[in-house]
């Protein structure tokens, strides 16, 4: 998926630079460099953000697009705070109607505003989603095979100390937007982090086990203007 991303984004570079020649001999509309290169950016993360089912990054880039093309399209009068506004609440509101479908999963733990500690025994599968709040899930099973994590204008702290490794493989998935995630991590387990930012940031502080008989987790890290921390301890 990485490599598959990496090739895109080469492609649309390669574009840009392309168009920009092309463009200055007048055989297409010459755009301002800066102009056209936001113009990829944030076609390619709309594109992105369809093929991952993310709606931050379809509509705030979508968003900042209507704001470089603002006088073409007549719309000045709305841009930019308005519609970027706008397409903020939207996100937020349509991520709210979506994902509390979550709360119907066995061992789920759904947060909302304020402040919570959930302490409580988990099964094989754990699901947590917070939103506009601080969420604390101390993680607890015997039989730990796959986490489903999400916050959103929030922090969540995920701590997996008391979560045994099912079948010597398991897979967390974390998505952020607009929010800081921090995942705590046994140093005994081996791992292995599949990272994707977007105007984000995922750090890695620490390392696990390099041992090929440890428990190995993938952890796919999916950030949104927000960091995800994975700590190891």
């Amino acid at each position: 998926m990485n490599n598959k991303r990496s090739i895109f984004w080469g492609i649309a570079f390669i574009l840009v630079a392309v168009y920009l020649i092309v463009g200055r001999l007048g055989l297409l509309p010459d755009i301002p460099f800066f102009k056209l290169l936001c113009t990829v950016v944030f076609a390619g993360l709309v594109i992105e953000g369809i093929i991952n089912r993310n709606i931050y990054e379809v509509l705030i880039p979508i968003a900042l697009l209507l704001c470089i093309y603002d006088e073409p399209l007549q719309i000045t009068a709305i841009t930019p705070w308005p519609v970027i506004a706008a397409a903020v609440l939207c996100s937020i509101g349509l991520d709210m109607i979506f994902k509390p479908a979550w709360r119907k999963r066995k061992s789920a733990v759904f947060m909302s505003g304020s402040s919570n500690i959930d302490n409580s025994a988990d099964g094989a599968c754990v699901q947590v989603y917070n939103s506009f709040g601080e969420t604390s899930k101390y993680v607890n099973t015997e039989c730990f095979t796959r986490a489903d994590l999400s916050n959103t204008f929030g922090q969540c702290n995920v701590y997996f100390d008391h979560a045994v490794v099912a079948n010597g493989s398991a897979q967390i998935d974390a998505s952020n937007s607009f929010g800081e995630m921090n995942l705590y991590i046994p140093r005994a387990w081996r791992v292995q982090v599949k990272r994707k930012a977007t105007f984000a940031t995922v750090n890695v502080r620490g390392e696990g086990s390099y041992d090929m008989n440890a428990p190995f987790v993938t952890i796919e890290a999916d950030c949104s203007f927000g960091e995800i921390n994975i700590c190891f301890n």
